[in-house]
């Protein structure tokens, strides 16, 4: 199968103006390139020029200095210097030397080297350097040593500051001095050929300044003349020749020694051996210098390598008659980017050129191609804004072409009903309550339509009958469907018919035979009207109701017209239906969720007679606190607010704030007596004390059938009966519990536990596999066997499991103390407890209802706003102080739902009247006794004092209190002061 080919499609405008613009880029791009070769080669050649004349410079440089200096040599040597032998004689030519180094400025020092040894040399000071060298004093112009030959060949040097009038400063004594003038080369050069000598560049000893020496033998007295002159003036010449930047311009010998360099400090280098000596190419920090000398050929060439990524350009020359020996040569390179930077600048100048003509004829074209294109242009550009949902009102693009002025208005007309459509849908998406939903339906479908009234009809729960659930008239206010008449789904009817087909049915109604119409016809001022009838079907394509689009009619209009307009009504029909559909399930499934509440709560009240209708009672009483801290404007409570959600979350969790009593068993909540587990063991306690009672009786008449006193045994026999029932009866008042048990009611049961009693019968048999296995704990005893009338046994000890055991890890955070064991049904251990009636276990066992609620309600799965759920409801049993339980909260780290919970929760509890465990306390007293609690901050004190000034009790107590409960209550002594 052959794909399809791709077009690229342009606007009109862009490709007119594209098409001139890259016409002025090809021709401007072949000119620039054209400047650039010819500029680049002027370039080059320019830079051939100033490297020769540098090379002439050079010359003139070296012609000037080397001509004086010879001269000046030359002449010395024939004045009686070079045959003075002491230093006086020779310092009476010091003005003569003084005259002759200030006309040769390049003269470092002037010197005399004797055969015997003896040395005399005057140095200028005119710089800095050399005063620095040579320590000079201040106004110190010129700086003398002399060096004499003792008769016993020891050298000595003096040395001697004189100023500008030769008057002199300073002078150091005698000190033995290695210098002999007739090793150095200088001296060793001159010759007998009457002519005058240099020597090859090096670095002077005393200055550290790169030069030469020229020389001269006087023939008659072997003495030597010489002048050092410096090459510092050649390095000056090159750096004032220097193309660039970057550039490096360097003289060197063909060994790679520098002569002269751009930087005449970087001449400067002492050896290893402290010899000084000129330093290489590598030493003087260049890379490119040193890359250079190994990879080009000395000779006449011009340059061009690549280094570290960059081109470099230059050329290298031998000089020629200079510093008398071949061997030395000029060399300059530069990087191509900064040599070739004016070739680049025009070029760049070129290419502003091009972009100046770009913008000056850029927009002139683009005008032009506009006037063509501009209409189509902005049609496609609010396409495009459609396209991105922007349905922003924008006034139609007119235009003189006919089609392109009709394309504009059908666009216009597409982008409001696109816009309605999207708008009305968001609507419906984000109502979340049914009757809400149904009448945006309604009065949306009105406006849109641009109708006179619009009545919504549904399904009813039993799928026989339309019934009217919103009428809204022109005005946009909603009528009440009293009026309208429900639709029998089994008749023959217009609406009965379009919701079995799903097609859209169009009914004339006459004012005269309305009928079910009668309501809407009192809004609409005409003798008839037009209904148009839309079903509206839900995903399985089942008929939920039908939705009526009145028009009236005043005379004979086309229908087809507001057959358009009802159109979009019919495209929205079916997505509303499904819309309705969802919420009115969602509705029905949060009406399941709270039957499903109240459903369980009912059960845990109908568990036991002992928590009666707590669970019912307690989200009245919280939710009339909770509307009273709403309805509150000053105070602590002035900003507080519930929206929506926030109710539904404490609706949910005051209904299933106990709903972990499901696993309380309700033996341990109803617990009566001490020994009353499913039944009250006390009736096995009685049995064994009629067991003693009956073994007396025997062993009375045993004795008397023995020959013993009948009347005196019988007489200890009721002693004995007597006793027995004075201790069982004691022991049954053990059993029902109290305010405390004392310690010598406990001493007196110890002993009667005392008593022993026979058993006959294996306790084994017959029992429980789950007591069996508490029993076999310990080994069975061989019958008969004698037991004590009461006792703790090993099979009493119900252990507890490892999933029964509370992590302290938990995510939920308790902290609480958990007994080691399950339960204990030792009847010692329950007979013995102090107060009450429930062990340490049972008491555990019943405060862990509110760790089974949390633990049961973490468990499922909440949408966002209904997270609060568990923490509302686990935190009843919370104080203020944070000793509460399960997790020690205090006020900080509860909810105010939570608290006012806390506070439902135990007013409830006890103001009870259905508990058959207790008598209902007076409203007053029930007062005082939290008062107590909120001074000991276990409630809090601001819902509190907001509990009682409100009258939220008294409203409560109203309508769940007996008459006999409610008395005066003194709200002065709570709410103002806070004293109980």
């Amino acid at each position: 199968m052959k794909s399809k080919k791709t077009h690229i499609h342009l606007p009109l405008h862009i490709v007119i103006a594209a098409f001139f613009t890259t016409l002025i880029i090809i021709f401007g791009s072949i000119l620039g390139w054209y400047n650039y070769k010819e500029t680049a080669e002027l370039l080059l050649d320019a830079s051939q020029e100033v490297f020769n004349q540098v090379n002439k410079e050079l010359s003139l440089d070296y012609i000037g200095t080397y001509k004086p200096v010879a001269t000046a040599v030359l002449i010395i040597s024939n004045t009686d210097l070079v045959e003075a032998e002491t230093l006086d004689e020779r310092l009476l030519y010091l003005p003569m030397l003084q005259a002759t180094l200030q006309e040769a400025p390049h003269l470092s020092g002037l010197e005399v080297g004797y055969p015997n040894g003896d040395y005399f040399i005057v140095r200028p000071l005119n710089f800095e350097y050399m005063r620095t060298r040579f320590h000079a004093p201040d106004m110190a112009a010129l700086v003398v040593d002399n060096v004499h030959t003792a008769t016993d060949g020891v050298r000595y040097q003096q040395r001697f500051w004189y100023n500008q009038s030769l008057q002199e400063l300073q002078r150091t004594g005698l000190e033995k001095t290695a210098y002999d003038p007739r090793v150095r080369p200088w001296y060793t050069i001159a010759r007998d050929d009457k002519k005058v000598h240099s020597t090859d560049p090096y670095l002077f000893h005393f200055i550290d300044q790169v030069g030469f020496t020229i020389s001269y033998k006087s023939l008659p007295s072997g003495a030597v003349v010489a002048g050092d002159v410096t090459l510092i003036q050649l390095s000056e010449t090159l750096a004032g020749h220097k193309m660039t930047e970057h550039s490096e311009i360097v003289i060197l010998s063909e060994d790679g020694f520098v002569v002269a360099y751009q930087d005449s400090q970087m001449l400067q280098k002492k050896s290893n051996d402290k010899e000084h000596a000129l330093p290489r190419v590598e030493e003087l920090q260049s890379d490119v210098l040193s890359y250079a000398k190994q990879t080009v050929n000395f000779d006449d060439q011009v340059v061009d390598f690549a280094f570290q990524g960059e081109r470099w350009l230059g050329g290298i020359r031998e000089l020629d008659n200079l510093l008398e020996s071949s061997g030395y040569y000029l060399a300059m390179l530069s990087p191509e980017k900064e040599l070739m930077a004016e070739a680049i600048r025009i070029q760049m100048r070129g290419a502003l050129i091009i972009l100046v003509l770009i913008i000056i004829t850029g927009p002139i074209s683009l005008v032009m191609a506009r006037l063509i294109a501009t209409p189509l242009r902005r049609l496609a550009v609010r396409a495009k804004r459609i396209s991105n949902f922007d349905f922003s009102l924008q006034d139609a693009e007119g235009s003189t072409v006919i089609e392109v002025d009709e394309l504009s208005k059908v666009m216009s007309l597409m982008q409001t009903t696109i816009s309605q459509f999207t708008l009305l849908i968001n609507s419906l998406a984000s109502e979340q309550d049914f009757d809400a939903l149904l009448a945006i339906i309604t009065s949306e479908s009105l406006h849109i339509c641009k109708a006179d009234a619009a009545v919504t009809y549904l399904v009813n729960e039993a799928g026989n009958q339309l019934v009217p659930g919103t009428i809204y008239d022109r005005q946009g206010s909603c009528q009440e469907c009293e009026g309208v008449k429900g639709i029998s789904l089994s008749k023959q009817s217009a609406m009965a018919k379009v919701l079995r087909t799903g097609n859209l049915e169009i009914r004339t109604v006459d004012a005269d035979e309305s009928g079910e119409f009668a309501p809407v016809f009192s809004n609409i001022s005409a003798p008839s009207m037009d209904v148009f009838m839309l079903p509206l079907r839900n995903r399985q394509k089942e008929g939920v109701g039908v939705l009526c689009i009145c028009y009236g009619r005043t005379d004979e209009q086309n229908v087809s017209i507001e057959k358009d307009q009802v159109a979009f009504a019919e495209a929205i029909s079916g997505f509303a239906a499904v819309t309705l559909e969802s919420r009115k399930m969602l509705k029905m499934q949060k009406q399941l969720l709270d039957s499903f509440i109240v459903l369980l709560a009912g059960a845990i009240d109908a568990k036991s007679p002992y928590t009666g209708g707590h669970c019912q009672r307690v989200p009245v009483l919280t939710k009339l606190l909770a509307q009273k801290a709403c309805e509150c404007s000053v105070g602590t409570f002035a900003d507080f607010t519930m929206d929506a959600e926030q109710w539904e979350a404490l609706h949910i969790a005051t209904w299933l704030h106990d709903c972990g009593k499901v696993t309380t068993p309700e033996y341990v909540v109803d617990k009566a007596t001490k020994l009353e587990t499913i039944y009250d063991r006390i009736h096995e306690i009685r049995m064994r004390f009629e067991v003693l009672k009956r073994d007396a009786h025997i062993e009375y008449w045993e004795q008397v059938h023995a020959g013993g006193n009948k009347e005196l045994l019988y007489q200890n026999l009721e002693e004995q009966w007597q006793v027995l029932d004075k201790e069982f009866a004691f022991v049954a008042g053990c059993n029902l519990g109290g305010e405390f048990f004392a310690n010598e009611d406990k001493e007196r049961l110890q002993k009667i536990a005392g008593r022993k009693w026979q058993r006959t019968i294996d306790d084994r048999i017959g029992i429980s596999w789950e007591e069996l296995q508490r029993k076999e704990r310990t080994r069975a005893s061989l019958l008969p066997v004698t037991e004590y009338l009461l006792a703790d046994k090993e099979e009493h000890i119900v252990e507890r499991t490892k999933n029964q055991k509370i992590c302290k890890e938990d995510d939920c955070g308790f902290v609480v103390k958990t007994p080691k064991y399950l339960y204990n049904r030792g009847e010692l251990y329950n007979l013995s407890v102090k107060r009450g009636t429930l062990t340490n276990e049972e008491r555990y066992k019943i405060n862990d209802h509110i760790v089974q609620t949390i633990i049961m309600l973490k468990k499922l799965p909440y949408p966002k706003h209904l997270q609060d759920v568990p923490d509302i409801a686990g935190g009843h049993h919370e104080k203020m102080d944070g000793t509460g339980y399960p997790r020690q909260l205090d006020s900080s780290q509860l909810s105010v739902p939570a608290k006012m919970m806390a506070i439902a929760d135990i007013f409830e509890a006890l103001t009870a009247s259905d508990r058959p465990y207790k008598k209902a306390k007076k409203l007053s007293e029930v007062i005082q006794i939290m008062s107590t609690m909120e001074q000991e901050k276990h409630i809090d004190s601001n819902l509190f004092k907001l509990f009682l000034a409100s009258g939220a009790y008294k409203e409560y107590a109203d309508k769940y209190l007996l008459p006999e409960q409610i008395d005066s209550v003194d709200l002065q002594k709570y709410v103002k002061t806070g004293n109980a």
